[in-house]
């Protein structure tokens, strides 16, 4: 995605897409190959994803809370 400046901007990645990321790097830590220091790389990139899916996961509970206050508002309003 480019910005006005004709920057390329980085969209974040899906929460589907950080799950599956996150899996392939427990994949790779699993295994016998990895050296320490990619062993090291790779969990400081999962331990980021995990940060960055526990946020985005915080923002979707607050949405589907005020979607479902929403609702009860326009149930009780019926009554």
């Amino acid at each position: 995605m480019k910005t006005n400046r004709g920057e390329i901007k980085q969209q974040k990645p899906s929460i589907s897409q950080d799950f599956k990321h996150l899996e392939e790097i427990i994949t790779q830590l699993s295994g016998e190959q990895e050296d320490l220091e990619n062993s090291i790389s790779l969990f400081k990139e999962g331990v980021a994803i995990v940060k960055r899916l526990k946020e985005q996961l915080k923002k979707v509970k607050l949405e589907i809370e005020e979607i479902s206050e929403e609702l009860e508002l326009e149930s009780s309003e019926k009554i």
